[in-house]
């Protein structure tokens, strides 16, 4: 009877798993409202579809737990495609070169339009239960090999590196004069900061934050690291610059964010909301703390507004020659966000947009298409490298938070030099018994033991 009882009970329970496994329902339901909005969207129905869109993330986000991370992808990308348009419409913010609000709108379409098209190819070629999966299993592979390091010498040299890049930014700031630097416009010292003003140094003082940021979270490192990532970023922060530290902040957060106590975490949470509302702390305004998202995407709209040439970069292939050192490149040229700084059509620096770069490179037949076909190359490589190379998935997902205000080829220059710098720190070795950790921990393999608990067993 018991067994009668329980047959039927085990093929009801086991037909909709085969037929319709809740990630498979979840990709049909999610792409198919985001066909349906991208098929609706237009400079007129803007508000109507992109309250749908963040209906989508959100429900995605609070009822499917193993993806919001992919959902938090996606909500910082809309940020990046949608908040000029917001603070012009609803809060009269206009910007240098100041557009009409109808451009401002085909601007918000357009863009909006690439990262929903970004959102279904993801879906139908890589799926984001296997995206969040692969970025889960590469942090596990990471934090497993930043654990086993048992000398403090690299914690130590690389915290007296960013002190004394951060003190030298410190004297140059009190130089120029604090109250100047706090009442100027935002980035307007920036370049005057050896932090600032060279990707090369950015790149180095990213890796070596993260590492010392995860070795002290995982292996209790003492106050020295702490206190060099403190000085090195703080000037950073007065001349109103954010985009470094939120990207550092996200690699640290994939890497080590199972990993946080509740002290560590109210810890993180109070630095995120300084960083964020620094700007409006700065300027007495609130809504220069959503500068970071609305001013990159005015390169956009000077390129619609026809004040922006079609050439600004040279064409796509040749600059990734930015990923080669200066001496070795054929022809002259920079990051595309300075480009377009030198052109002076903004007060500050703006950064770029890959929106914009998607429109220049003109590859696809539409700007669309352009930036989605880029951006699922990237998500093809994040996934591909979780298995192969753990430290570029992280450096990648973590870049893509901010991806809405760089460029592909910068984008790719810090991913590729971020990841082998952080691999470096991690290789080299140094006698155990110098500066040892006081407390090492017997089972190295902690990490990865904890990912498979969590039911994590492939793609």
């Amino acid at each position: 009877m018991t067994q009668q009882a329980a047959g039927p009970n085990r093929v009801a329970s086991f037909i909709p798993h085969q037929l319709l496994p809740r990630d498979l329902v979840r990709r049909i339901l999610g792409g198919g409202a985001a066909l349906t909005l991208l098929l609706i969207l237009d400079s007129t129905t803007l508000l109507a579809v992109l309250l749908g869109w963040y209906f989508v993330l959100g429900t995605q986000f609070i009822f499917f737990r193993r993806i919001r991370i992919v959902s938090l992808l996606f909500f910082a990308l809309t940020l990046y495609a949608t908040t000029a348009w917001l603070a012009a419409e609803y809060a009269a913010q206009s910007f240098p070169p100041w557009p009409s609000q109808a451009v401002v709108r085909e601007v918000t379409a357009t863009d909006l339009g690439a990262v929903v098209l970004s959102y279904c190819f993801m879906e139908v070629f890589v799926g984001g239960r296997r995206l969040a999966d692969s970025v889960s299993r590469a942090s596990a592979l990471v934090r497993d090999r930043i654990s086993r390091i048992r000398s403090t010498v690299p914690d130590f040299l690389l915290s007296l590196l960013l002190l004394a890049i951060g003190l030298a930014d410190l004297f140059e700031v009190f130089r120029i004069g604090i109250i100047q630097v706090l009442a100027s416009e935002r980035r307007s010292y920036a370049s005057e900061l050896l932090l600032g003003g060279n990707h090369n140094v950015q790149v180095v003082c990213i890796s070596a934050t993260v590492f010392l940021a995860a070795r002290w979270i995982l292996s209790k490192t003492g106050w020295l690291p702490f206190l060099a990532v403190i000085v090195v970023w703080t000037p950073f922060l007065f001349v109103g610059s954010r985009k470094e530290i939120a990207t550092t902040g996200a690699i640290c957060l994939i890497i080590c964010g199972i990993k946080f106590s509740r002290r560590i975490a109210a810890t993180v949470a109070i630095a995120a909301a300084l960083v964020l509302l620094a700007p409006a702390i700065r300027g007495r305004n609130l809504f220069s703390s959503l500068h970071e998202f609305i001013l990159p995407q005015y390169m956009h709209v000077a390129l619609e507004m026809g004040l922006v040439p079609s050439t600004l970069g040279g064409e796509f292939w040749e600059r990734a020659q930015f990923l080669l050192p200066e001496f070795m490149r054929v022809t002259e040229l920079d990051a595309l966000g300075r480009e377009f700084s030198d052109l002076r059509l903004t007060g500050v620096g703006v950064g770029a947009s890959p929106f914009a770069e998607a429109q220049l490179n003109d590859f696809l037949p539409t700007t669309e298409l352009s930036f989605a076909g880029l951006f699922l190359g990237i998500i093809v490589l994040t996934v591909w490298s979780s298995r192969h190379m753990p430290i570029v998935t992280v450096f990648s997902y973590g870049l893509l938070f901010v991806y809405g205000r760089s460029d592909f080829w910068t984008f790719a220059f810090f991913v590729l030099y971020g990841a082998a710098l952080l691999a470096f720190f991690c290789a080299v070795q140094f006698p155990s018994n110098i500066l040892q950790l006081r407390n090492p921990q017997g089972n190295h393999s902690g990490a990865l033991a904890s990912y498979r608990r969590q039911g994590h067993k492939g793609d």
